[in-house]
């Protein structure tokens, strides 16, 4: 009875030292200052009932900091409505959210700025609580991550983009242009081509893979691309210094 009790005290004893080590660096932590998780970024992207989009900050809810990283707009509306208030919140995706410029160009402005000319005696709140997608999360971080040369991991997330949102053609740019930094050439035309297909007005893709073509040897082609990548965006000046630097005229 007594051996019992013995090896009782001891996993107890072990078992208060090992949650107690965590206590205390998290003490350690929070004096030091250093932010948690849900401070930098919330891992459930809005989408949990445990974190919310929007926290009251004095007179009106805002979206959290965290959501505002990568998933949501920085939004705000009143905590109290007044009587005369009209409140929309819009939901949806992407293009719902403004990718790639913004709540300020998105569709949720435009009705918000509408209905204020048109009702100047209500007090309008369009609120823009669309958010972008986990495959728009995958290429935001690839981008990320080729902006920091860390080409295989941007590529890695390319492709997890791909699976969730294979008909995407800026994913399949940004994925080319991350194998073409990696010297993997052909990989590279590949996605530019797919960009095309999906997208045959994406002069960005054009030029990028008029830059892979040149690489490869194949001038007249490259040359061909830079061209069309004018002919869709005349005022593309890397595409102009591309094409001439080729040999070719605009």
């Amino acid at each position: 009875m007594e051996a019992r009790f013995g090896i009782g005290r001891t996993w107890l004893f072990a078992a208060v030292l090992y949650v107690g080590s965590f206590a205390l660096l998290e003490g350690v932590l929070w004096l030091a200052g250093v932010p948690t998780q849900l401070e930098r970024e919330d891992p459930f992207r809005g989408f949990s009932g445990l974190v919310t989009v929007f926290e009251r900050q004095g007179d009106v809810h805002r979206t959290r900091p965290a959501n505002t990283v990568h998933t949501f707009n920085d939004q705000s509306f009143l905590a109290e409505k007044p009587g005369n208030g009209l409140r929309i919140f819009t939901l949806g995706g992407s293009s719902a959210f403004g990718f790639p410029w913004g709540a300020e160009a998105a569709f949720t402005r435009l009705v918000g700025d509408t209905l204020a000319a048109a009702h100047p005696e209500r007090h309008i709140e369009a609120v823009n609580a669309s958010g972008t997608s986990y495959a728009m999360h995958r290429l935001n971080l690839g981008n990320a991550l080729f902006n920091l040369v860390r080409l295989d991991e941007a590529v890695s997330a390319y492709e997890s983009a791909h699976r969730l949102w294979p008909d995407d053609a800026v994913n399949h740019n940004a994925w080319g242009r991350a194998l073409q930094r990696q010297g993997r050439l052909d990989a590279a035309v590949a996605r530019f081509q797919e960009a095309v297909r999906l997208d045959p007005g994406y002069a960005e893709a054009h030029r990028h893979w008029g830059a892979v073509l040149a690489d490869l040897g194949r001038r007249d082609e490259a040359v061909a691309h830079y061209r069309e990548a004018l002919r869709l965006a005349p005022g593309d000046a890397e595409a102009k210094r591309l094409l001439e630097a080729a040999g070719g005229s605009s």
